[in-house]
């Protein structure tokens, strides 16, 4: 695993868990986030609509590449249109997300580490995370919509402090074994 790219993804996750954090009162804040998302659908597929409509060259490569970017203007309208319908998804990806995460974690701090041995308190953040994506699927919608961005941005936040702690662990370890 490259350090610095492990380092600026755990800085990203912070960054988005103290927003969300921040955020969490706004009623309406995966439909916002469904709204965004939408619109970073629709303004790279209406250019490259543009492009293909005005470009010479193969036929069939413009029709292919017109298809694709008329579904992503429809599907990026959708979710501006109906982001209720959206925030729904998101909720879903949200906890695939955390488990998804969690599992990484996991695997992180038993195989990639080998030989080294990692302190065992570094499971304990990836578990909790895994637990949190599982209530947030199990639970319906209605009851989980306010408090899945607070859980969502407290894991973001505790995943990124646990990225850093591997690491300095890690290193750490790895400094011990040189001398």
């Amino acid at each position: 695993m490259n350090a610095k790219s492990n380092t600026l993804t755990a800085v990203i996750f912070f960054i988005a868990g103290i927003l969300l954090i921040i955020f969490n009162e706004h009623v309406n804040l995966l439909a916002w986030v469904s709204i965004i998302v939408g619109v970073t659908f629709i303004i790279p597929s209406a250019y490259s609509l543009y492009v293909s409509l005005t470009a010479n060259g193969d036929n069939t490569t413009k029709k292919q590449l017109s298809i694709i970017s008329i579904g992503g203007l429809v599907l990026g309208m959708c979710m501006c249109i109906f982001p209720n319908v959206f925030a729904g998804i998101f909720v879903y990806l949200f906890a695939a997300l955390l488990i998804i995460g969690g599992i990484y974690h996991i695997l992180i701090i038993s195989y990639m580490n080998r030989p080294l041995v990692l302190p065992a308190y570094l499971y304990i953040i990836p578990a909790l995370m895994i637990v949190a994506g599982v209530i947030i699927l199990f639970t319906s919608l209605r009851e989980i919509n306010s408090a899945v961005v607070i859980i969502t941005g407290i894991a973001l936040v505790l995943s990124a402090v646990n990225t850093l702690l591997e690491y300095r662990s890690r290193r750490a370890l790895v400094r011990s074994v040189d001398r």
